[in-house]
């Protein structure tokens, strides 16, 4: 099971915070896999959130057209678009 280090990275230059892996030699180059940790969220994401929730609440102003006054006349009328959907082809 390969082992886990913590470093912090200083342009391109690792500081290893805790252990550091073997061999520590001055001139000789080790493999890492380096996974970044976000610790704050980014200001992009905090902005699409802001625009996001924005949306939504103006989406909630509008009004409900969601539910048809006729459902039979509305369903016919949907049958009906779908049928010169398929005849106009």
């Amino acid at each position: 099971m390969p082992r886990s280090y913590r470093a912090r990275l200083r342009g391109d230059v690792l500081e290893w915070l805790d252990a550091r892996p073997e061999p520590q030699v001055a001139d000789e180059a080790i493999d890492v896999d380096v996974t970044l940790r976000p610790e704050q969220p980014s200001p992009a994401l905090s902005t699409q959130g802001r625009l996001m929730a924005e949306i939504l609440a103006h989406l909630a102003q509008l009004p409900n057209r969601s539910t048809p006054t006729d459902p039979v006349t509305w369903e016919r009328e949907l049958r009906e678009d779908r049928r010169q959907a398929c005849w106009s082809r």
